[in-house]
């Protein structure tokens, strides 16, 4: 059923964003179910999670003396990352709107 709608239109409308079903469908075309198991996903976020949550640490424990010695580098270091990281996730935009002829799909302003 999907199939032909994705046909006659390649863009989706602003309802499909909250129609589950639609959501679902286009997630997985042959609406076979994921070969995750739900404990082993769990575990993994729970992995990801403390990861993350290590790599934090580490760094505060890090830069904090250097900090304090009156070095800001580190600190300038890891907010410059995180923008140059933050403005990468915006880099794919306009090559989608022009792949799309114009169309602007899946942005919520």
């Amino acid at each position: 059923m999907w199939r032909e709608e994705c046909r006659k239109s390649q863009a989706l409308k602003a309802s499909d964003f909250w129609n589950w079903d639609i959501l679902t469908e286009r997630a997985s075309p042959t609406n076979s179910p994921s070969k995750w198991r739900t404990t082993t996903t769990t575990l993994l976020l729970v992995a990801l999670i403390a990861l993350f949550a290590g790599i934090q640490i580490l760094l505060i424990f890090l830069i904090r003396p250097a900090y304090h010695r009156g070095t800001s580098w580190p600190v300038t270091l890891v907010g410059v990352l995180a923008a140059v990281l933050l403005i990468s996730g915006y880099i794919p935009v306009p090559f989608e709107i022009l792949q799309r002829r114009g169309r602007v799909v899946g942005i919520d302003f």
